[in-house]
């Protein structure tokens, strides 16, 4: 078992409940025994993104993952999934949940 860090993001539609169900989400992944650690919701501009876009809502949660990091990526794509995000493969394009793995393990991914 490792810890892990994953970021969360949101700038389309409700991104304080969608924020809030992403979190939920993880929580009920992570080991009942060990801290869930969540950061504040803080807003930022978005960057590189086309013009007008929202900015988007973010958090950081820490949890114990018992599995691999391939198992993590596909709980934290269904996640966005289940909350409406669809991939058109444009770059930097207005989302409903962004779920990103930042480390397994130690800070880095070590």
């Amino acid at each position: 078992m490792k810890r892990a860090g994953i970021a969360l993001g949101s700038n389309l539609g409700d991104k304080n409940s969608l924020m809030v169900q992403a979190r939920d989400h993880l929580l009920q992944m992570s080991l009942s025994d060990d801290p869930f650690l969540q950061s504040s919701l803080y807003a930022t501009s978005p960057q590189g993104c086309p013009h007008g876009a929202d900015d988007y809502l973010n958090a950081v949660v820490e949890f114990t993952w018992p599995g691999t990091v391939e198992e993590l990526l596909v709980h934290c794509q269904g996640i966005e999934r289940a909350l409406g995000r669809i991939r058109s493969g444009i770059r930097c394009e207005p989302r409903t949940a962004d779920v990103d793995i930042i480390y397994v393990g130690g800070h880095g991914g070590q």
